[in-house]
């Protein structure tokens, strides 16, 4: 539908700016951001960790970097907390060292070119993640299957050893009640 005449549509919300604190060490960037009312279950996938890219999506707020180095996002110590009116990141420097300022300088066409290298190696661990994931449940399944076929086995061969017994039990006592002799009924 079109606006009535003389009436432009509503532009499209820009995301408003996250405030935040940021701070190093020799091997580490950390952020605070600050944001009222946060809750974990609201961010899944709202966070977005990249070499040199950090996107934070908290609708209607948005922080989003260039980092100026690489950061290791597999890193053990690299995570997001998010909590308490504020989300935090603790990303671990791929190369230690003191940045003095953590934005990248550059073009746009330069830092769009570098941010889009990040993500598509992003996006390909990404995948690389899930396909493990999937691999290791399938393992999990088969594993889980070959032991219960093991359990059934050996139920199985319990059950034929019970028989067996009692089959070699009755025969027994049948045939004890014949003379060994005479081969009569006792």
């Amino acid at each position: 539908p079109r606006p009535p005449p003389g009436r432009r549509p509503a532009p499209a919300a820009m995301p408003l700016p996250i405030q935040f604190d940021w701070s190093e060490d020799e091997s580490m960037l950390y952020f605070v951001l600050h944001v009222r009312g946060v809750k974990a279950k609201d961010m899944r996938g709202n966070v977005l960790l990249s070499e040199v890219y950090v996107k934070v999506n908290c609708r209607p707020s948005l922080f989003d970097v260039d980092l100026l180095h690489e950061i290791d996002p597999e890193h053990e110590r690299t995570r997001c907390r998010i909590g308490g009116d504020r989300i935090s990141l603790d990303l671990r420097k791929r190369a230690p060292g003191i940045w003095g300022e953590f934005r990248a300088k550059g073009t746009k066409a330069e830092l769009r070119e570098r941010r889009e290298q990040a993500l598509k190696a992003a996006e390909e661990r990404e995948q690389a993640r899930v396909k493990k994931k999937d691999e290791w449940r399938q393992n999990m399944v088969q594993a889980g299957e070959h032991e219960q076929w093991r359990l059934d086995r050996e139920n199985r061969e319990q059950i034929e050893t019970w028989e067996k017994e009692e089959k070699d039990k009755w025969e027994a006592e049948v045939l004890g009640s014949f003379d060994d002799e005479t081969g009569d009924l006792l």
